[in-house]
C-alpha cells in the first residue's frame, strides 16, 4: 500500500495522491488505484511492463481519479478502469504505446460520466481508447497505428482536435447505443476506415444516424466510411460544416460504403483541380456535398 511517507513499488495500491520520483519496471500490474480523488502524476517518468497486467488499474468504483504525465508501455493494458463505472476520471498528457489490448480502457461493464481524455498519445495497441461513457470530452489526443483508434460503447461525447494516423479503424461505434457523438476539427490520416460501425444495428439504431460532424479533414487514400446496416444512408444527420478529403494519390481510392457497396455520386473535376466531390442524399436532410482536393 502506498501512503504519503513511503514510495510505491510494483503491485502497490495508491490510497493517496502521489508524484512519481523515478521510473518503474514491473512484472504484471504496476499500480492499483484504491480510493476516490487520487491523482497519480508520473512527472514524465515511465512505467514499463513485461507484456502482462496493466500499467495502472482500478476495479472498484473510484471517482475523481486523475492520471497524468506518464509513459506506459509493454503491458497487456495501459490504463485500465475495469468493470465498474466511475465519475469524472481525467486521463491527461500520457504517452501509451506497445500495448497488447487496451491503451486506455474506461469502464469495461458500466458507463462513466464526465470524463476528460486529453493530450494523450496512444500507439501500437489493439484499442487506443475503449470508452464506455457519456457526456465526456475526448480532445487533443493522437491515436497512431492501432487496430482501433477509439471504440465507443455509449453516447453523447464530444471529440475535438484529435488526430488519427494509420489505424485500421480510426473511430469505431461498437454498440447500437453508441449514438449522439459530436466531432469537431478531427484530422484523419491514412486509416483503412475513418468511421466503422458495429454489425447488426438496424437503420433506426445505426450509430452514424445521429452523430454530428463538424469540419472533419480526411487525408490520404483510404479513410472509408462503413455502415453495416442495409438500406441506410451514410447517416450524417444534422450535418454542419465540411468534410474535406485531401488525397495524396488517386482520389478514387476513397470509398464510402454500405455493406461494402459504394453509394453516392462521385464527380471528378480533373487532375490538378479542387473540383472533385461526392454528393449524398440524406434521409430527411436534403443533400450534402463532401468536397475533395484532387491531387492526381
Amino acid at each position: 500500500m502506498c501512503i504519503r511517507d513511503r514510495n510505491c513499488s510494483c503491485g502497490d495500491t495508491l490510497n493517496e495522491s502521489w508524484v512519481m520520483p523515478y521510473d518503474m519496471e514491473c512484472n504484471g500490474t504496476a499500480l492499483y488505484i484504491g480510493a476516490n480523488s487520487i491523482t497519480l502524476d508520473c512527472n514524465g517518468h515511465h512505467i514499463k511492463g513485461n507484456g502482462t497486467g496493466s500499467g495502472i488499474e482500478w476495479s472498484s468504483r473510484y471517482d475523481y481519479v486523475t492520471i497524468k504525465n506518464c509513459e506506459i508501455y509493454n503491458f497487456s493494458n495501459g490504463i485500465n478502469e475495469n468493470e465498474l463505472g466511475a465519475y469524472s476520471a481525467k486521463i491527461l498528457n500520457n504517452n501509451i504505446h506497445d500495448i497488447t489490448w487496451y491503451g486506455i480502457r474506461i469502464s469495461k461493464a458500466y458507463y462513466v460520466d464526465y470524463a476528460e481524455i486529453k493530450f494523450n498519445n496512444i500507439s501500437n495497441s489493439h484499442y487506443g481508447l475503449f470508452f464506455n461513457g457519456r457526456y465526456s470530452k475526448i480532445e487533443n489526443n493522437i491515436f497512431k497505428n492501432n487496430n482501433i483508434g477509439i471504440a465507443h460503447y455509449f453516447n453523447s461525447n464530444v471529440h475535438r482536435n484529435n488526430t488519427y494516423i494509420g489505424n485500421t479503424k480510426a473511430i469505431y461505434s461498437a454498440s447500437c447505443v453508441a449514438f449522439g457523438h459530436e466531432f469537431f476539427n478531427e484530422k484523419i490520416i491514412n486509416n483503412v476506415h475513418a468511421f466503422f460501425d458495429v454489425l447488426g444495428c438496424d437503420c433506426y439504431n445505426n450509430p452514424w444516424y445521429s452523430h454530428n460532424f463538424f469540419d472533419i479533414l480526411l487525408i490520404g487514400d483510404n479513410n472509408k466510411f462503413y455502415t453495416s446496416s442495409d438500406g441506410c444512408y451514410v447517416n450524417i444527420t444534422n450535418y454542419t460544416g465540411t468534410i474535406t478529403i485531401d488525397t495524396t494519390g488517386d482520389v478514387n481510392n476513397i470509398s464510402w460504403t454500405n455493406n461494402y457497396t459504394t453509394f453516392g455520386t462521385f464527380t471528378d473535376g480533373g487532375a490538378g483541380t479542387d473540383k472533385a466531390y461526392y454528393t449524398f442524399a440524406l434521409q430527411d436532410k436534403g443533400v450534402i456535398t463532401l468536397s475533395v482536393k484532387d491531387d492526381t
